[in-house]
């Protein structure tokens, strides 16, 4: 069952037959992703509000999870691992020109910041390292990563992590103040904002390829 369609009426949960009880985690996770998609933030999230979703006991969940949030950053990773999959689909990264990499950079740029203002609170969650038990698997090292590596082909005159931390941050800030903040002397659609911010970050030489006519 994917924790990311919603639960029908048809779904109401009934007792797990013996040695199935791996349903139960499913369910707590499914139960999760859906407060969120009902804009529910983990702030105001709760094991026992989260087994009332899921339609089991208030002690059901320490079944399978120590606390909410060990239930809460494993929802999460399996959320991150769908936006990672959006982003990436159908982008080759084994050794494209120049004019790929770029492409890419904007393709990634463009589907980042429409998956994340598609479900802002769930956005917000899946980058606050705090809901994340495990340190060491933060969401984003592997978006991170492909995009400096892009950063690096197509020459960018910095160091392409410091580049890659810029590009983040601008679309982070694309998505976060949409609806915060109004734009001040600008128009520009989300789709111009992404290109100009890849585009400044490119080498010059690659910049000037880039413009030569076809």
């Amino acid at each position: 069952m994917s924790i990311d369609r919603p639960v029908t009426d048809d779904e109401r949960r009934t007792r797990n037959p013996r040695g199935q009880g791996w349903r139960l985690r499913d369910d707590l996770l499914l139960a999760v992703s859906q407060l969120l998609d009902e804009g529910v933030s983990p702030d105001e999230m709760s094991l026992r509000a989260v087994a009332r979703k899921a339609g089991v006991s208030p002690m059901a969940p320490y079944r399978h999870f120590e606390n909410f949030e060990e239930l809460l950053g494993t929802t999460l990773k399996m959320r991150f691992g769908f936006f990672a999959e959006v982003i990436m689909t159908g982008l080759c990264f084994d050794s494209p020109t120049a004019d790929q990499a770029h492409e890419q950079l904007v393709i990634m740029g463009h589907r980042y910041v429409e998956q994340g203002k598609a479900n802002l609170v769930a956005y917000h969650a899946l980058f606050d390292s705090s809901f994340v038990v495990d340190a060491e698997e933060l969401p984003g090292v592997m978006l991170f990563e492909s995009a400096a590596k892009l950063f690096e082909i197509v020459q960018t005159p910095m160091d392409p992590q410091v580049a890659t931390n810029i590009y983040w941050c601008g679309l982070h800030g694309i998505v976060s103040l949409s609806r915060r903040a109004v734009p001040i002397g600008s128009s520009a659609t989300d789709e111009r904002l992404v290109s100009e911010l890849a585009d400044s970050l490119i080498g010059h030489d690659a910049r000037r390829q880039l413009l030569k006519p076809s």
